[in-house]
């Protein structure tokens, strides 16, 4: 029972993830992680969260110098 309902809640976020990476922009994901899971911006280096979003660190970097400008 505890198995199968592990299972669902991966798939839930697995699929969540996966229409962020489909749909939006590098600029609208990064938003979204620090709208809805702020706690792994605080756990994770520029390096590793630029992986995650598929983007340069320098991209990351501009999007995020971007952000604070506007």
């Amino acid at each position: 029972m505890l198995g199968r309902l592990c299972i669902r809640l991966f798939a839930a976020r697995q699929e969540e993830f996966s229409t962020l990476f489909k749909l939006y922009s590098a600029s609208d994901r990064l938003e979204y992680i620090e709208q809805h899971h702020p706690h792994i911006l605080q756990r994770v280096s520029l390096t590793q969260l630029s992986s995650f979003l598929g983007v340069a660190r320098e991209t990351l970097s501009r999007i995020r110098k971007r952000r604070t400008v506007s």
